[in-house]
């Protein structure tokens, strides 16, 4: 076997390690965690948190008003977007959840089917992201 083929070989190793101990950690944390999240989705379902209460603290500002501030379709629209990206993240991680506390194959599923949506949860997370600047960009044209 010559240098490259052996070198290659080894980066592969270290490529399926680094592969197996992410997903042990992972598996783990699953495991351990009370709510059957990992400390990443935790973490994204309170920043949807805090915009599903700006967006109800929003609506309340808006029933309290009257004239041209309530019938802005540009803030209407852009908060619509808002629920409706939170919507599909709530429907999207609750289908990565550990149903089973310290369960193993309640973490095993859980990871699978993370790893499967990864991609999907990563491109709500950038559609929360623009949602929520949009819906502040028409919130301060309209106030000024």
């Amino acid at each position: 076997m010559d240098a490259l083929t052996a070198f290659s070989l080894a980066c592969n190793a270290i490529t399926v390690i680094d592969a197996a101990v992410k997903t042990g950690k992972t598996i783990g944390e699953l495991y351990k965690s009370s709510n059957g999240f990992t400390k990443d989705v935790t973490e994204m379902l309170d920043t949807t948190s805090q915009l599903e209460k700006a967006l109800e603290s929003l609506d309340s500002a808006r029933k309290l008003l009257v004239g041209s501030q309530t019938s802005n379709p540009h803030i209407a629209g852009a908060a619509s977007q808002c629920e409706k990206t939170i919507k599909s993240v709530h429907e999207l991680v609750d289908k990565c959840r550990a149903k089973k506390r310290s369960s193993i194959t309640s973490a095993l599923r859980a990871v699978y089917v993370s790893r499967r949506y990864e991609s999907e949860l990563h491109r709500l997370q950038s559609d929360m992201q623009l949602a929520t600047r949009d819906l502040m960009t028409h919130l301060t044209i309209a106030t000024r």
